[in-house]
This record gives structure tokens, C-alpha cells and sequence, in this order.
């Protein structure tokens, strides 16, 4: 699965809007997780360093 890292969680955030969501934002540890389906129907992750 590709896999895409952002410097922020608003950034990621950003990523999100609009894309059909197949695994919502989570907190795993010291990142930020979700997973969308692209247009063309491949699940991408998308991750972000939990920043406190």
C-alpha cells in the first residue's frame, strides 16, 4: 500500500477533505494514521508525526 508522510496533522487533515475515508485518523503511538481510497480505488496511507 503506498504510503504518504506529512510534517503536520493539519496538513494530513488538509490530504483528507473530500476523499472517501476507509480508515479514520487515529493517534498509533507517536503518529497520526488515516487511509483513503484514490480515484482510481487503492487504499493510500497517510501518516504524521504526533507533535505535543
Amino acid at each position: 500500500m503506498p504510503s504518504v508522510s506529512f510534517e503536520s496533522v493539519d496538513e494530513l487533515k488538509a490530504k483528507l477533505v473530500g476523499k472517501e475515508i476507509c480508515f479514520p485518523l487515529t493517534r498509533i503511538k507517536n503518529n497520526w494514521v488515516a487511509e483513503f481510497v484514490d480515484s482510481e480505488g487503492n487504499h493510500v496511507e497517510v501518516t504524521a508525526p504526533v507533535k505535543d
